[in-house]
């Protein structure tokens, strides 16, 4: 059974030079490129017919061809099943009436065979204009990783996300930081007045201090940030960094899992090695990640266990130094109550409070 995969790639015998897309066509073009992607996820043979050209063709990353009737009956029979279909870092070139469009795919899911298909995909597709609508005509894949490395493998996320990135970008070159947060919507949330601002005014601003935390962040994700220059040109005395949280659970199927906790380890110690390539002269605060589930048997909170005591040896006691505080938000008989996280994840301004109390000494001592 083929993988199916939205890439193409067109020969031809000239040289055609490319035009940048029109913020419509851009538009246009990825419209398609999502609809495409999607219908491939929920095997709806109708979308495929839809935006599949009569004669398109396609070639798997295992250089299988296969046509649109192939797809359209791969889609009726419900022949794959997919958990995710997502494009990332996608670059649109237009050919008067013809568009090529490359990025990165990610893609989870099982074949008719059980077989899994999961894996990192460099894509190219190729889509014509066809009575106002872009239409696929051709694509290729090229297979990089298996998403059992996606921790260790920087990939951005949407339009806003990079918008956000961006922002951080150009923050970066004011300078001036001397204490840099890093991590996900936690580290995030330092920022609100409603959850830990106040808090973070008191003990962190006074330090020049910035945060780079974006919700909903997994390792890959902060990865791909630093290597495209949200901390260029820094150089904090003290990085405070909290990540991995993300990478436990369940995919949106409920039974997929996102990462297993060796490779969340691996996905915080490429981001640990990262920070200290960008910024040599940085002393790593990394902290443990926090409890999550209101109780100890929960399945995340099981994950999060077996992550610290091996992120643990990450640190050397000099440049990179680890702190547990996950304890300091428990009941003695380790129960995380609403009080501290209300949704059993995210601080509260107690929880803030905790944290900031818990870490007080030691980013003191990192700050002299």
């Amino acid at each position: 059974m083929k993988i199916p995969f939205f890439v193409a790639l067109f020969v031809a015998p000239l040289v055609v030079l490319a035009d940048r897309p029109t913020a419509q066509q851009e538009k246009a073009i990825l419209g398609a490129e999502y609809a495409w992607s999607e219908a491939t996820l929920k095997n709806d043979a109708e979308a495929i017919k839809a935006i599949e050209l009569s004669d398109y063709l396609e070639t798997d990353s295992r250089g299988f061809m296969s046509t649109r009737a192939d797809d359209v009956a791969d889609a009726e029979k419900k022949a794959d099943h997919y958990t995710e279909f997502s494009l990332h870092e996608t670059l649109v070139r237009v050919y008067g009436d013809t568009a090529v469009v490359t990025g990165r795919t990610v893609i989870k899911g099982t074949n008719d065979e059980g077989k899994p298909m999961d894996g990192i995909f460099a894509f190219t597709d190729t889509l014509i204009l066809q009575d106002g609508q872009w239409r696929g005509a051709a694509n290729q894949g090229v297979r990089l990783s298996t998403t059992a490395a996606t921790a260790t493998f920087p990939l951005p996320r949407d339009a806003g996300w990079v918008k956000r990135h961006e922002g951080f970008v150009k923050d970066a070159k004011q300078g001036g930081v001397a204490l840099l947060f890093v991590g996900d919507s936690i580290t995030d949330n330092w920022r609100k007045e409603e959850r830990g601002l106040p808090i973070w005014n008191k003990y962190f601003a006074p330090y020049h201090a910035a945060n780079i935390g974006i919700s909903g962040d997994r390792t890959e994700h902060v990865l791909w940030r630093l290597e495209n220059g949200e901390v260029d040109g820094l150089s904090p005395k003290a990085v405070v960094l909290m990540i991995g949280t993300n990478n436990t659970g369940m995919e949106r199927d409920g039974t997929t899992p996102r990462n297993t906790p060796a490779e969340t380890v691996a996905g915080i110690a490429a981001v640990v090695h990262e920070l200290r390539v960008k910024m040599p002269k940085a002393k790593i605060l990394l902290l443990a990640v926090f409890p999550r589930g209101n109780k100890p048997d929960d399945p995340q909170r099981i994950q999060v266990n077996q992550i610290n005591p091996e992120i643990a040896k990450l640190a050397n006691g000099k440049s990179i130094i680890y702190l547990d505080i996950g304890a300091k938000f428990l009941t003695p008989d380790g129960i995380l109550t609403k009080e501290v996280m209300p949704d059993y994840l995210h601080p509260s301004p107690l929880g803030h409070q905790i944290w900031a109390d818990a870490i007080d000494a030691t980013v003191k001592r990192l700050m002299k």
